[in-house]
């Protein structure tokens, strides 16, 4: 059985303050596991933490880090809203998004992000696609 909770830290007074984040910890082949909930309603918090313990029941692989959307990712999410809404600049994003690609590679980790937003779109009559529009944090 798993718990949640709200870590402290100390602030730059060295004052301890609790996170306004839940966090979930749980079991997984005999080591603990903490990931962020990224989200401060403890209602969410439970929901994320009944997911993890039913993935682990099922032993199902509960890896934190296979979760987060990489940057090749985001930009296939990026080139389909360009095509989506018809953007003039569509026709040049490939510049952009292959130097960033040379730099980082494709499996870099988009900051923040656990998955893709599942905000769909559904404009000029093509069929709904992920909006790239991705929020940092909750």
């Amino acid at each position: 059985m798993g718990a949640i909770f709200r870590p402290q830290y100390r602030d730059r007074h060295g004052a301890m303050q609790e996170s306004a984040v839940w966090w979930v910890r749980f079991r997984q082949h005999g080591k603990t596991v903490r990931q962020s909930t990224e989200t401060t309603s403890e209602q969410k918090a439970r929901a994320f933490m009944r997911e993890r313990e039913g993935k682990v029941a099922l032993n199902i692989p509960v890896n934190v880090k296979a979760d987060r959307l990489t940057l090749g990712e985001a930009a296939d999410l990026i080139r389909n809203d360009y095509a989506a809404n018809g953007r003039k600049s569509a026709r040049t994003l490939e510049y952009p998004l292959a130097h960033l690609l040379a730099h980082f590679g494709e499996t870099a980790r988009w900051p923040g992000s656990r998955r893709a937003p599942s905000r769909r779109t559904r404009r000029r009559g093509s069929p709904p696609r992920c909006s790239p529009r991705l929020s940092i944090g909750s």
